[in-house]
């Protein structure tokens, strides 16, 4: 990072999650201050070789303004991201890391956006997967193997929550195809069951986007299965399964095309060609650093705006559920008047 990154920092939220960012933020700041409401977090910062370093802190009206924080992590309960951000924001934060997703309602997601603009600041949202080697080898394949560009992403398991999990491929489909959604579906419940607080949603059932060019991304978990997820990419004649730390790249054996002489005509792709190893707790540490190291480039990274559209997308297809109906997008704000300022309880 740059050398004025080097001073202070704050994070906000110590959870599972938090704590990764303060693993890296204490090799990075001289000074870093910890705001969560449980008081039970000081016991295991205090237990930190770097704790002398660290100013904690059970709420964020603590916080006095300083012109000093170089840097703010956000990682609490999504639908606190936005008071977080703009309390932040107001005394002179200009660089942020915000957990997906960035928000739970579309008002304050527009308001974040005209926020950012309006004081010139810098927001980058943890999406593992986008600053991991996945996406990029992935668009490599295409040419590498000769499978093309991909035509549809499908993403299925058991207890996941597909705004928890889901939002991660939503962000991986854009990235792929390039592209956003034009049509999004969905049919979804909650149970409370959700780990973090059981008044968050946990959401169930099937979400599928609609993008140009025939290109789709469907997402079903259930929650009463224990099954882990998998994520499936299929080609004109290939497909790719990432499944826990593996992925798998099978094609259509060439003599199999041959006998494919109708566009109705199937096959197995039962000829592999790759089968390597991802998502490792390395992966997920080596993409986490990125995120922190994206600060030091000189011009706006188009990563920045993923978080944005992953979460507008993710917040149609709850739309969609409640409605009932498939809609088209981008939504105008008329024809979801009576959702735009609905908190959706997701984090």
């Amino acid at each position: 990072m740059n050398k004025e990154f080097h001073q202070s920092a704050v994070l906000v939220g110590a959870g599972s999650i938090g704590k990764k960012h303060l693993e890296i933020i204490s090799g990075k700041f001289n000074s870093i201050t910890v705001i969560d409401s449980d008081v039970a977090i000081y016991k295991y910062l205090s237990n930190l070789p770097y704790f002398s370093r660290i100013n904690y802190l059970s709420n964020i009206t603590q916080l006095k303004s300083q012109s000093q924080i170089n840097l703010a992590v956000i990682s609490n309960w999504g639908p606190d991201h936005y008071d977080v951000f703009f309390k932040l924001a107001k005394i002179g934060v200009k660089n942020f890391i915000i957990e997906k997703p960035l928000t739970d309602c579309f008002y304050e997601l527009n308001e974040m956006q005209q926020l950012i603009d309006s004081m010139n600041l810098t927001v980058k949202t943890n999406l593992p997967i986008l600053y991991s080697k996945v996406p990029r080898m992935l668009l490599d394949f295409e040419k590498t193997y000769g499978i093309g560009r991909p035509q549809s992403m499908i993403v299925y398991g058991g207890a996941k929550c597909i705004a928890t999990i889901g939002i991660h491929y939503v962000a991986l489909a854009n990235y792929l195809y390039n592209n956003r959604p034009s049509a999004v579906s969905a049919v979804l419940r909650s149970h409370k069951i959700n780990p973090r607080n059981n008044r968050l949603v946990y959401l169930e059932g099937s979400a599928q986007w609609v993008y140009p060019h025939d290109q789709y991304l469907s997402i079903n978990f259930s929650n009463t299965s224990q099954l882990d997820f998998k994520c499936a990419i299929l080609y004109g004649n290939a497909e790719i399964v990432i499944h826990n730390q593996n992925l798998v790249l099978n094609k259509i054996s060439s003599q199999d095309l041959l006998l494919l002489d109708k566009p109705t005509k199937t096959s197995s792709a039962s000829e592999t060609i790759l089968d390597i190893s991802v998502n490792s707790q390395e992966d997920f540490m080596g993409s986490l650093h990125s995120i922190y190291e994206s600060f030091t480039e000189t011009e706006p990274s188009v990563d920045d705006q993923w978080g944005f559209a992953a979460t507008y997308d993710l917040l149609s297809a709850l739309t969609a559920n409640e409605l009932r109906r498939v809609i088209r997008l981008p939504i105008g704000k008329n024809s979801i008047k009576a959702y735009y300022q609905k908190k959706w309880g997701i984090s």
